[in-house]
């Protein structure tokens, strides 16, 4: 809710996991680890905490895996399917 305004019922188990490097202000990066869980996704907020930082957009599958970078991600989103 906090970076997109999506409020819904998020998944009991990760539907895969995930490493990138995330570029700190100083310029230096840190590697993070990430599990995934699906969002099924009932609302839409107006407003959200960081509304002002983000911009949302809505993808079919196939576009979103396209959209990011990661190709770990890539995989986990052309892998999944909603149930």
């Amino acid at each position: 809710m906090e970076e997109t305004g999506a409020v819904g019922r998020v998944s009991e188990r990760t539907i895969g996991a995930y490493h990138y490097d995330k570029r700190l202000f100083d310029g230096t990066s840190v590697r993070c680890a990430v599990e995934v869980f699906a969002l099924e996704v009932t609302e839409q907020l107006v407003s959200w905490p960081e509304q002002a930082q983000r911009q949302t957009r809505w993808f079919g599958l196939e576009d979103a895996a396209t959209a990011v970078d990661e190709a770990e991600l890539k995989a986990i989103i052309r892998g999944f399917k909603a149930g």
